[in-house]
This record gives C-alpha cells, structure tokens and sequence, in this order.
C-alpha cells in the first residue's frame, strides 16, 4: 500500500495536539478567609461639667419679712421675689421681679410699694455658704400720711426712683438672708431681710 508521507505527518500533527489539548486538570488553592473587621468603637461623649452651661426654665419664688430704714423712717413690711437663672462657665446669674409691701412706722398710715427689676451673680466657694450680689432697680410707690402742727393733712403719694444694692447669702436650698441698701423713696434705705425659697 502505497502512502503518502505527508499523511504521516499530518497523522503525527493530530495526535499530538489532542493529546496537548487534552484538558488540564483544575487545581484548587484554598486561602483562609479573611477576619472579619469589626466597627470601630463609637467615640466616648466629652461628659460636661455640671452646672457649665444651660438656663433655667422655672422660676422660683422668695417670700421675705423685712424690718429697716426706708427714706430715713423705720419700716417693717414683707417682701416676694420670682427669678430664673442661666449658668455658664460654673456661673450662675439671677434675674427677676421683686415687690413687696412696708408699712412705715414713723408716719401713720404711711407705707412703701417697691416694683423692682432684679439682677443677681451667684459666687462660686465650693461650700454649703453660697454669697451673691446683686441690684435691684425700679420705682417705689410712697406715702406719707400725717398732719402738721397747723392741723394741715400733709398725706402724698409720690413715685420715686428706687436702686438698691443686695449682698445676699444662701444659708441653705431654702433660707436666704439679704441686706439692700440704696435709695428707696427719695430717701437712704437699709432694709435687712430673711426668707425661704418655695
């Protein structure tokens, strides 16, 4: 039989690439999987000092009994107070209204009406003794009653300018103890007074 040769070769050339091209078995690399990550920790909250800053949104009120020199004639009366208060930087500052009524012992039927604004910077000493200062400004309703020698009614009623000037002390959460003094009916007035906070 005769046979070309270049059957032969192409016979060889196709052998060879199927077995060349017979498929590869598949190798497999396992890899450990990667660790889970975790969230980071959330960020501590910066804790703020106490009392550092914020405001007050009730009022509290100060019933006080006074006894003192009003326009250079004793008084004796009762005094009310309501007040807020901000804090900042450990700071704290009152303010509020204070009115109230004194009878005024030197004149008959004589007596003092105070409508006041009031302003008030609490001191910081870390003890249970807490001092303030503070200002009170307004007007003060006064009346004079009284007849002169002539049997004339000398009785007035006149607004005056009133500014006092208030040291304080908190004795405790409820007891306070002031001592303003100023101008209070046209007149020099020291008017001590003890009250309760309620």
């Amino acid at each position: 039989m005769n046979q070309k040769p270049w059957m032969f070769v192409l016979f060889a050339l196709l052998t060879s690439s199927s077995a060349l091209a017979a498929p590869k078995k598949k190798t497999t690399v396992k890899t450990a999987a990667p660790a889970p990550v975790s969230a980071p920790a959330p960020e501590a909250s910066r804790q703020e000092p106490a009392h550092e800053s914020g405001s007050s949104s009730s009022w509290v009120k100060t019933g006080s009994v006074a006894l003192g020199s009003v326009n250079n004639g004793f008084n004796i009366g009762v005094t009310g107070r309501a007040e807020t208060h901000s804090t900042l930087q450990g700071t704290r500052i009152r303010v509020g209204a204070k009115t109230g009524f004194l009878f005024n012992v030197d004149s008959p039927n004589g007596w003092n009406l105070p409508i006041l604004g009031s302003v008030a910077y609490d001191l910081q000493n870390g003890g249970a003794f807490k001092p303030s200062i503070g200002l009170d400004m307004g007007v003060s309703i006064t009346h004079y009653s009284g007849v002169s020698n002539a049997f004339i009614d000398t009785s007035s009623t006149r607004v005056k300018f009133a500014m006092m000037i208030v040291p304080a002390a908190h004795l405790s959460d409820k007891l306070i103890a002031e001592l303003p003094f100023g101008t209070m009916g046209g007149g020099f007035t020291l008017l001590p007074t003890v009250g309760m906070h309620f």
